[in-house]
């Protein structure tokens, strides 16, 4: 799985059209200025396919996963369709292409385009360009749970300022290449998602009523981290006045949605719609794999990525920063 760690961190999702082709562009949902530019770096909840290009055995190009996604392709999204960068680009405008690989490609991306459109046309693209990150799901996830077997080898607060560390090292690169207009989203509440659940040791009183619920300790972790994490990204707009950092919340939908699932049309919270629900992601949901018959009544597509419509979900609650960060 594509991971924003000092050792794979992957720059991912939209490469946008070159300068003529955004002047020809059209609005779509937003009335705000036309942005040509959407790039993302993060994790499997936003990879658009990257793992299908570089050496992983971690992929999900194959059916069901794209199930829903238009004309039913499997593109390598970990979801039933669109990501919330899908949703982020179609909404201020952006007419996307994907790239792949890591942020110093990112820099050779820049020159080439200064070559191709000269450095003042360069510069001004990548300053009105949106840089939407996400930061950590994975680390945790891999790293400091090891996929829920055996124990956490290090202190969680330990663990949260070495990411920070590296996040804020990565800003710096970011920042020094122009980016002024960034959505960072940080932890998704971690304790609810489904392979989770399945396999990190559960609270007594879970484990005594053999209840599928999301494990209190773990959605801590995810809500001292992201506290961290907005503090961090405060702490960068202070010192960059000309740059415009929002903070995308993942926590609060998730939750809203899973303690109260009716008012959202959604039967299942902490199942995936692929196979059992319980730790099918990847390769272990594939064609041969039972489905869920209506993805839209499921919070999760497969065991640990959310479907599209919880993404949309996602994407309107947040719509407030969204828009701030489009108008600043």
């Amino acid at each position: 799985m594509s991971s924003f760690s000092p050792q794979s961190l992957l720059f991912v999702l939209l490469f946008l059209l070159a300068s003529h082709q955004c002047a020809e562009a059209r609005y779509l949902q937003t009335s705000k200025e036309l942005f040509c530019s959407v790039y993302t770096f993060g994790d499997s909840f936003v990879d658009p396919g990257n793992n299908d290009f570089i050496n992983t055995p971690f992929r999900s190009n194959f059916p069901p996963y794209g199930r829903d996604f238009p004309g039913g392709v499997p593109t390598g999204r970990f979801s039933n369709g669109l990501l919330f960068p899908d949703i982020l680009a179609h909404y201020v405008g952006a007419n996307a292409l994907q790239l792949f690989e890591q942020l110093d490609i990112f820099e050779e991306y820049k020159l080439r385009l200064e070559n191709a459109i000269g450095k003042k046309k360069a510069d001004s693209q990548i300053e009105r360009a949106i840089f939407y990150v996400n930061a950590g799901s994975d680390d945790f996830a891999f790293t400091y749970f090891h996929d829920g077997i055996g124990q956490p080898n290090k202190n969680p607060r330990d663990y949260e300022q070495f990411l920070l560390l590296f996040i804020r090292r990565f800003f710096k690169r970011l920042l020094d290449q122009g980016a002024r207009k960034i959505a960072v989203n940080g932890l998704p509440p971690l304790g609810c998602i489904p392979v989770g659940i399945t396999l990190l040791p559960q609270p007594a009183k879970n484990t005594e009523d053999k209840a599928r619920a999301c494990i209190g300790y773990v959605n801590a972790i995810s809500q001292d981290f992201n506290s961290m994490l907005q503090e961090e990204l405060e702490d960068l707009q202070s010192q960059h006045p000309k740059t415009k950092i929002v903070y995308i919340d993942f926590v609060e939908p998730l939750l809203d949605v899973i303690q109260d699932p009716h008012e959202y049309g959604y039967t299942e919270v902490n199942k995936g719609c692929c196979g059992t629900g319980l730790s099918e992601i990847g390769t272990q949901c594939n064609a041969t794999t039972s489905l869920c018959s209506d993805s839209d009544k499921y919070v999760f597509w497969d065991a640990a990525h959310p479907t599209e419509k919880t993404y949309h979900l996602i994407f309107r609650s947040n719509l407030g920063a969204i828009d701030d960060l489009i108008g600043s």
